[in-house]
């Protein structure tokens, strides 16, 4: 299949781009909402990530500044399963719009 797309649409530069647009003009509302499969595995720390993460909680924290992580997309029970009790997470129905 060939796809074309007018010359001012410089923001198309993929798959992802041709295919937000296909679901743009079906209309979203029209697309059953589903949860992505994918396998969630835990990772190793890097040095470097070591070394971003202590400047963070020694430097940066200490002296009273915050940080918010979003995870988009994912289901509250795969979450749960990154943070700890204390954290609170928020399940936004409507997101997007």
């Amino acid at each position: 299949m060939r796809i074309l797309f007018p010359s001012w649409r410089d923001d198309v530069t993929g798959m992802p781009d041709i295919a937000e647009e296909v679901a743009r003009i079906h209309n979203y509302d029209n697309i059953a909402p589903t949860t992505p499969l994918a396998r969630i595995q835990t990772g190793t720390v890097s040095p470097m990530h070591a070394l971003v993460h202590d400047v963070k909680t020694c430097v940066l924290a200490n002296a009273g500044l915050d940080e918010i992580i979003t995870f988009s997309f994912m289901h509250k029970d795969s979450l749960q399963r990154f943070v700890n009790s204390q954290i609170q997470i928020v399940d936004i129905k409507r997101f997007l719009f």
